[in-house]
C-alpha cells in the first residue's frame, strides 16, 4: 500500500479527431508498422509544398508538435529510425527483467508513445507474455501526449494510464510515485533531443 498520495492529472487523450476514429477501428493486433501507416496515409494526403514545410520544420527541431499534421510528419520522417533504435535498445533488457510477470512503464517525453508503442512489439517478437500493468506518459507537448494515450489505450486496453502534461525539468518526484513492489520500464529515447 502507498503511504503517499500520488497527485491526479486529467486523462489527456485525443478523441475526435479523423486519426482516432482511424487508430480504434485498425485491426487488432496493432503495431508501430500499423500506427505509422495511419499517420503517413494523412500526411500523404497533404499538398507538396506544405509536406515540404513540415519535413524541413521537423528535421531542424524548429517545431514543438502542437498540430495533427506535424504529428503526422513526425511518424512519417523519424518514426522508422525510432523504432529501430528502441527495438535495438530493448534487445538488451535482461532476461530477469524479462521474466517478470508484471513490469509499470514510465514513457518520458513519450511523444506520441512511440518507446511504448515499440516495447508491445518487442514483447510481440520476442514471444513473451508480460503484464503491462500501468503505463506513466510524460510530454510537454500536449496533442502529442493526446496521440500517445489513444495509441496506448488502444494497443494496452487493461493498462493504468496516467498522462503528464510536463517538461523533463519540471517533473517532481510525486509525479512518477514508483511502486517498490513492480518493476518499472524507463523509456527515456527522445529526452536527449
Amino acid at each position: 500500500e502507498m503511504s503517499k498520495e500520488r497527485p491526479t492529472y486529467p486523462l489527456l487523450i485525443e478523441e475526435s479527431s479523423n486519426y482516432a476514429f482511424t487508430v480504434r477501428r485498425i485491426a487488432k493486433p496493432l503495431s508501430f508498422d500499423k500506427l505509422r501507416n495511419t499517420s503517413n496515409q494523412f500526411y500523404n494526403d497533404l499538398p507538396e509544398e506544405i509536406r515540404d514545410e513540415l519535413h524541413n520544420s521537423i528535421l531542424h527541431g524548429t517545431c514543438m508538435l502542437s498540430s495533427e499534421p506535424e504529428l503526422n510528419a513526425y511518424m512519417h520522417d523519424m518514426g522508422k529510425m525510432h523504432n529501430a533504435k528502441l527495438q535495438h535498445a530493448y534487445d538488451h533488457l535482461s532476461d530477469e527483467f524479462l521474466n517478470e510477470k508484471q513490469i509499470d512503464i514510465i514513457d518520458y517525453a513519450c511523444g506520441q508513445g512511440v518507446g511504448t508503442i515499440c516495447y508491445a512489439d518487442f514483447l510481440k517478437r520476442k514471444h513473451l507474455n508480460q503484464n503491462v500493468r500501468r503505463i506513466i506518459l510524460i510530454e510537454p507537448s500536449e496533442k502529442a501526449l493526446a496521440r500517445a494515450a489513444l495509441n496506448i489505450s488502444v494497443i494496452f486496453p487493461d493498462a493504468e494510464l496516467v498522462t503528464i502534461n510536463k517538461g523533463f525539468d519540471d517533473l517532481t518526484n510525486d509525479d512518477l510515485f514508483p511502486d517498490k513492489d513492480t518493476p518499472t520500464l524507463h523509456v527515456i529515447s527522445n529526452v536527449l533531443d
